[in-house]
């Protein structure tokens, strides 16, 4: 049996992984930092190397949209605002070999982190949503 594609689940992951990739990306545009070099993405290379507590505030807000928009995929739509990371350093390798020497830590380290704040968004998130329904008598 081939099920219906839920393209508000697409969209809404498309939506996240955008979300997630402006959370680390525009704190240090906004923020006097120190900026670094990357074969393609070099303001993506800074906000990591400058993670802050803006752009931790920005993950968390990205998962809480997640979480009040769409509550049973909270573990998706953390994945969601990681996944063009990953992709990003592939294509960075790819042009250039030497950069992300320290992949495998750079994966599991950094990106599970950024993955571990968005789901506490998404649980926030998931919780005011329930508060909500509960608060106007949505039970489900």
């Amino acid at each position: 049996m081939i099920s219906k594609i839920n393209y508000k689940n697409i969209i809404l992951f498309i939506l996240i992984a955008i979300l997630g990739l402006a959370a680390i990306a525009i704190p240090p545009l906004l923020l006097p930092v120190e900026h670094y070099e990357s074969p393609l993405f070099p303001i993506i290379r800074t906000g990591i190397e400058n993670f802050s507590f803006y752009s931790m505030a920005l993950l968390i807000i990205c998962g809480m949209i997640a979480g009040m928009l769409s509550p049973p995929h909270k573990f998706l739509w953390s994945f969601a605002s990681v996944s063009l990371f990953p992709v990003i350093s592939i294509a960075e390798m790819i042009v250039d070999p030497s950069s992300h020497k320290l992949w495998p830590i750079e994966f599991t380290l950094t990106y599970g982190f950024f993955f571990f704040i968005t789901l506490l968004g998404a649980l926030i998130g998931k919780f005011i949503r329930e508060m909500v329904d509960w608060a106007v008598g949505r039970n489900k």
